[in-house]
């Protein structure tokens, strides 16, 4: 028989709007607000330097000591950022970071996050408590950039190289942004459809040069 076995542990430190994919606190390691405060330095990379287990900084990039110091990814307010960015975040700016080493927490990240990341939460709004104390009424606000707008995945058949014989099981069967209509607001577009026989519905939204919405359902089947 074996003795009465205590297990303890610390409850996860959330981070109030969070945009870690695996839920807010869910790392290897979390430092919030008040934590950072404690430190006294300038620059994110110093403060954290020393204190976060397993991470070691060169040139101001976080190296994941654990993959033979290789670097890590850095996502700010849900964005995967440069180095460059990073290292100009003021500190006081920064509401929680959560810190991911282990690999079932990037694997939701997908390659990305192969060597690890850090995963930062800038204060928004009240929170920022600089921000009030200096300058009210401004509030931090991180640009996103550059974006590259994605292609949505449709087969196409009329292609000799496509594989004929695998089955098309696809449950969205064609969607398409960027449709124009000419100046009798017609326009036209073409697709395949699945293999699956049935019922197929047809949702059309759109906007005019006015701000005027448009929207249309319908549906046709396949034999």
């Amino acid at each position: 028989m074996l003795k009465e076995v205590v297990v303890k542990d610390q409850r996860i430190k959330p981070i109030p709007h969070s945009d870690n994919l695996n839920g807010s606190g869910n790392a290897d390691q979390v430092l919030t607000a008040k934590d950072l405060a404690k430190f006294n330095c300038v620059r994110i990379a110093d403060c954290l330097s020393g204190v976060l287990a397993e991470v070691v900084f060169r040139k101001g990039r976080p190296l994941n000591v654990r993959a033979q110091q290789a670097p890590m990814a850095i996502v700010i307010d849900g964005n995967f950022v440069d180095p460059d960015i990073f290292n100009d975040l003021n500190p006081d700016d920064i509401e929680g970071i959560e810190v991911l080493l282990s690999p079932h927490y990037g694997a939701i990240y997908g390659a990305q996050m192969a060597n690890g990341g850090l995963i930062i939460t800038t204060k928004r709004g009240k929170q920022a408590s600089a921000y009030q104390r200096y300058a009210p009424g401004v509030i931090t606000y991180m640009p996103k950039g550059y974006y590259k707008a994605r292609e949505f995945y449709s087969p196409q058949y009329d292609n000799p190289k496509t594989n004929k014989q695998m089955p098309d099981l696809r449950s969205t069967i064609y969607w398409q942004p960027n449709i124009i209509t000419d100046k009798d607001g017609k326009a036209s577009f073409e697709y395949f459809n699945a293999d699956g026989k049935g019922t197929y519905r047809v949702v059309i939204e759109g906007i005019d040069a006015d701000g005027n919405l448009g929207r249309q359902v319908y549906r046709y089947k396949v034999e």
